[in-house]
């Protein structure tokens, strides 16, 4: 393409999607000096000392002989073995180094989100004119499961993490026009999106499907195998803040307390969403990444989930959360920490463990008007560093979550 006999070129990659008509601005109305090509800078690389870093996804030239001769040398010497072994794009900014302009990122939109969860990529795309899905899946692959997560306006949040999926923002909006033009679709693909499901507009539209609903269950209930007998029942979904980066903004919900003599966050436990390891997870200290049990699942509330794993033993165990019937889904939260409305004593309140029978498992309001709405109850800093808890004799001591991959799996 780079000797075809055209004026001007503007190449995409296979996996771009133009979503905004204002590509044809950029082909026609986008200033080149001679011999410069236009390219995107390459994810989060904008600093000088990566400079030359562009990604070659997009690109507007003017087709050369000269530039194409080049990139034949650098490419023969590479199948000779003379040059190290490299794909098209360090080829591309090689020969075109410091003859590239920069083009704004919405004509290459692909908001890699960092390699840690820590360091999110703060180089976002504010406009998307073409959506650049590189990595895999790709989000037009006949996998129901995986659609289903593309689809969902919420999905970057939870699965865009440590992987080098691009441009997750635009996922939900792709789907929609997928399934739109269905029919031009593939046998293969055109059933599965069928047996996905609808699109979820954003903002939300009255007839999205109710899973669209970016909520999670007012109530769980925790079953089966725990460390600690009392911690099964009933958690209320609370107003505690959820950190975008560590929790993905999920919701977290406070249980059953642990022991009377623990002193670690009012000594309730909680359930959490742990962005770095994409777990669910079940413990005593919701701002740490300690935990009894997680579930390492594609799972938008602990509810979804189906199975569970014992930190210490690194095996299956019975463990189920499950949505307590007639609890709402709703993005609202239930529990407010600070003024206490939907105290479960209230006669419009949430059910406390599925009875009236507050003594059996005591709630997180018996116990704030127990112990009083003290600052470790409020304040998550003033947790303990390094509790340990003791139940009929034996000292439970929590673990640290396992290191997983993230979200979904990084390929190269």
């Amino acid at each position: 393409m780079f000797r075809l006999p055209f004026g001007r070129v503007l190449y995409l990659d296979a996996d771009t999607y133009v979503m905004s008509d204002q590509l044809g601005f950029l082909l026609n109305s986008t200033t080149l000096p001679d011999g410069n090509i236009g390219m995107v800078h390459d994810g989060c690389r904008t600093g000088a000392a990566q400079d030359g870093e562009y990604n070659s996804g997009v690109m507007l030239f003017k087709p050369h002989r000269g530039m194409f001769t080049k990139m034949l040398k650098v490419v023969g010497g590479v199948m000779s073995g003379a040059l190290e072994e490299k794909p098209d794009q360090p080829i591309i900014n090689e020969v075109y180094k410091g003859r590239v302009s920069a083009l704004d990122r919405k004509y290459n939109c692909i908001d890699l989100t960092g390699r840690t969860a820590a360091a999110e990529c703060a180089q976002k795309c504010k406009e998307v004119v073409v959506a650049h899905f590189t990595g895999l899946p790709k989000p037009a692959t006949a996998d129901a499961k995986f659609l289903d997560i593309v689809r969902r306006p919420y999905s970057p949040m939870l699965h865009c993490f440590n992987t080098n999926h691009g441009s997750c923002g635009a996922w939900s909006e792709y789907y929609c026009d997928v399934r739109q033009n269905r029919r031009a679709l593939t046998r293969r693909l055109r059933n599965t999106v069928e047996a996905t499901g609808g699109c979820c507009h954003t903002p939300r539209q009255a007839d999205d499907p109710p899973e669209c609903r970016d909520g999670c269950p007012s109530q769980v209930r925790v079953d089966g195998w725990m460390p600690v007998a009392a911690v099964r029942g009933v958690f209320n979904k609370t107003n505690l803040p959820s950190d975008p980066i560590l929790n993905a903004g999920r919701p977290i919900y406070v249980g059953p307390a642990i022991a009377a003599g623990a002193d670690v966050n009012g000594s309730m436990s909680y359930i959490w969403y742990l962005k770095p390891y994409g777990n669910w997870v079940i413990g005593f200290d919701y701002t740490t990444t300690v935990a009894w049990t997680y579930s390492h699942e594609r799972a938008s509330c602990p509810s979804d989930t189906s199975v569970w794993k014992s930190v210490q033993a690194r095996k299956v165990v019975n463990t189920t959360v499950s949505v307590v019937p007639d609890s709402p889904i709703t993005a609202d939260m239930v529990l407010d920490l600070k003024s206490r409305s939907g105290d479960p004593g209230r006669s419009n309140g949430p059910r406390v463990n599925g009875s009236e029978d507050r003594a059996a498992s005591p709630t997180f309001w018996q116990c704030a008007r127990r112990r009083g709405p003290g600052p470790d109850l409020l304040r998550p800093d003033a947790a303990a560093v390094s509790p340990v808890h003791r139940r009929r004799g034996a000292i439970l001591r929590p673990h640290l979550v396992p290191p997983q991959l993230g979200g979904l799996q990084e390929h190269g």
